[in-house]
């Protein structure tokens, strides 16, 4: 609050670093947010001499806001209960049943541990990566560049945008063939009415267990 008449007050030596009306660059946007705003540089100099005479009101917490500090972590105690000040009073409420117990958080440092680049051992990557992780070089897939268009914030992308189509997706997206892949690395194939389950001793035919009214939601849902 010390600086606000700085920003507001039509006398204060650097008001036209804030002004109340400006111009917007469109640059081809048709929304105003997505402007480019005209406004003045500021000049860091000027800023700072403006800015001295009123360091003197700040009060002791609030210099203390612009100094480096140590970490602190937050964390939740069901045995703590209390009502937490507010910090700006007026403005903010205090917190009543504050659960919030603060300690000062050392960093870990890197001291004496070894740093491993690349990948740990056993990791899958590519085509043997774990079944749910598709990517583009476990899918097959074709791409090219083309003018399609594609809306991004309300605007038609101008230049060419690459188009990536995945082939042989009625395949995969079978319930039939997924089911082939049971026993294999997938234990289970869900569609919205059952989940299909190799029997316990994993021979035999493949076993629909029929879903629940909350279990057609919840597919649904994730699906």
């Amino acid at each position: 609050m010390v600086y606000h008449e700085l920003m507001t007050d039509p006398a204060s030596p650097i008001i036209h670093f804030y002004p109340r009306d400006f111009e917007l660059d469109m640059n081809g946007k048709k929304m105003e947010w997505e402007a480019v705003v005209k406004i003045p540089l500021i000049d860091e100099r000027r800023l700072l001499d403006a800015m001295k005479p009123k360091d003197e009101l700040l009060t002791e917490d609030q210099r203390a806001r612009n100094e480096f500090g140590v970490t602190l972590k937050f964390s939740y105690s069901p045995e703590v209960d209390f009502t937490y000040p507010s910090s700006l009073i007026g403005v903010f409420l205090d917190v009543a049943h504050c659960h919030c117990v603060v300690n000062i958080f050392e960093l870990p440092t890197m001291d004496g541990l070894e740093v491993l680049v690349g990948l740990l051992d056993g990791v899958q990557i590519g085509q043997a990566a774990l079944a749910g992780s598709p990517s583009l070089k476990t899918l097959p897939q074709i791409g090219a560049l083309a003018f399609h268009g594609v809306n991004v914030f309300q605007q038609d992308s101008r230049n060419e945008s690459m188009i990536v189509t995945l082939t042989d997706s009625e395949a995969r997206i079978k319930v039939e063939a997924a089911k082939t892949n049971l026993a294999r690395r997938v234990v289970r194939v869900s569609d919205e009415l059952f989940d299909y389950m190799l029997p316990g001793s994993a021979n035999g035919p493949v076993v629909p267990v029929p879903h629940g009214p909350h279990d057609i939601e919840q597919w649904r849902k994730k699906a």
